[in-house]
């Protein structure tokens, strides 16, 4: 697939088609109509703002208002209610717009704040500011340049052998899955079919998938998990499902088999910092019996490996090109600058890698996912890995609060009647260390955009000790 240039994509002349772009809650929108409440967006918009928030009643809503940001050529920051007054402050926005359900219905804005002047804080071609999810840390803003997105809608390593020209659509518009769920395939001029989410109505998902010929999703790998031990016929319609966000599980390969799954997976590695996704792994059955690799660099990417004195089989991951974003957002300017010594993009992951002997890289954890037991250190997505190796095990995570060490376990098969951790978790566990509490909790509480929630899963810790 050969990139359009960034004024085709948002002004090209596919938008005056009367074909479906959008499908939501049972509702078709044409190029047309969407590119109409575009507009509809604009015109609210003060000409002198640079940075927009918005909030949405609709995916279709955050849309509409990103094309509508970036036909005035200004910043694009997506308000979804999980950020704090902090975050906000991060981004400086001067403009808030917010969209109805309705999409037709009057569309509100209120100027928060005097614009900064186009170069003072932000430099031209940055299209949008995305938070990190938090998983390592507090959450970052990230500057997106158009560049960026060009690069990754492009990137051939992201196609399929699709058997419709329509794609579901799962990611929230806060998240980096965005880019792909929705402008990637506005790129190849496909349809955009927004599923239900996993607490509304998965099993609406089929016949969505067979309707609208859809020939591809993305999900992340906690949902993948989840749907995979309560509904797996909710995924038969899809025959190309990425994955991401989490390690993608030893066990959904021999699940996926068992349920007769016909379709094949992708697992995806990338951090936010670099757009979305900078490496690809096709999940084959023979990877049910070790751990999934992340594959190797997309086409747009380069990738170093950078050794590490006091772990010689381990590797820092750091990744390179177009799709590495500009730099961190604070106090409504960019700081942080993603470049290498010569001034080429470049961002340090902090993932630590193992390249097999096939080529494609392992990720084996985080330089700062090492917690302190007892005086000893102890990797934690290590210890992770080795609990999925039980039998019985579906997911595993550990986490430190307070020098309390716990290991949360979900068992396969949803076994709320199980309450007592088998010997052999326990020993598998406790040849870690044997100070680390073993609990069993039904299932892993997931953020907005699929990641863990620490935090909440944590809390059942609590509330049953």
């Amino acid at each position: 697939m050969s990139g359009r240039p960034w004024s085709d994509v948002i002004n090209g002349g596919r938008w005056a088609s009367g074909l479906p772009l959008w499908v939501e809650d049972g509702c078709e929108y044409s190029w047309r109509h969407v590119s109409a409440v575009a507009d509809r967006i604009r015109e609210q918009i003060p000409p002198q703002s640079r940075v927009v928030q918005v909030s949405a009643g609709s995916k279709v809503g955050y849309f509409a208002a990103q094309l509508a940001v970036w036909r005035l050529g200004r910043i694009f920051v997506t308000d979804d209610g999980s950020l704090s007054a902090e975050q906000n402050g991060q981004v400086g926005a001067d403009t808030v717009v917010s969209v109805p359900s309705d999409v037709e219905a009057r569309i509100d804005y209120d100027q928060i704040r005097k614009p900064a002047p186009d170069e003072a804080h932000f430099p031209t071609g940055i299209a949008a500011v995305n938070f990190t999810s938090g998983s390592t840390g507090a959450r970052k803003a990230v500057a997106v340049t158009a560049k960026n997105l060009l690069a990754t809608w492009a990137d051939p390593s992201l196609s399929t052998a699709r058997v419709g020209h329509a794609s579901a659509s799962f990611a929230q518009p806060a998240f980096d899955g965005w880019w792909f769920d929705t402008w990637r395939t506005v790129t190849e001029g496909g349809t955009v079919v927004c599923l239900p989410g996993v607490n509304d109505d998965v099993f609406a998902w089929p016949d969505l998938a067979r309707r609208y010929n859809i020939g591809r999703v993305l999900l992340p790998a906690a949902v993948l998990s989840t749907l995979l031990d309560a509904a797996p016929e909710c995924l038969v319609g899809f025959p190309t499902i990425f994955s991401g966000g989490e390690a993608f599980g030893t066990t959904v390969v021999s699940r996926a088999a068992e349920a007769g799954l016909p379709g094949r997976f992708v697992n995806l590695y990338g951090p936010t910092e670099a757009t979305f996704a900078t490496h690809r792994y096709d999940v084959g059955q023979g990877d049910a019996d070790g751990p999934i690799p992340i594959g190797r660099p997309l086409s747009s990417v380069q990738q170093l490996l950078r050794p590490l004195d006091d772990q010689p089989e381990h590797f820092e991951l750091v990744v390179k090109g177009p799709t590495v974003c500009a730099g961190y957002v604070d106090d409504g300017r960019l700081t942080t600058r993603f470049l290498d010594q010569d001034g080429h993009p470049s961002y340090s992951t902090g993932d630590l890698v193992t390249v097999a002997p096939t080529g494609d890289l392992v990720f084996v954890g985080r330089r700062d996912r090492q917690v302190k037991v007892n005086g000893h250190r102890i990797d934690a997505g290590q210890l992770e890995r080795h609990v999925l190796t039980v039998p019985g095990v579906s997911a595993c995570r550990l986490l430190q609060r307070d020098h309390v060490t716990v290991a949360f376990v979900v068992l396969l098969d949803r076994q709320p009647h199980a309450r007592t951790p088998t010997d052999d978790l326990l020993n598998v566990v406790r040849s870690y260390s044997a100070a680390i509490h073993v609990q069993l909790v039904d299932n892993l509480p997931l953020r907005g955009g699929g990641k863990v929630d620490e935090g909440a899963l944590f809390e059942t810790y609590n509330t049953t000790v």
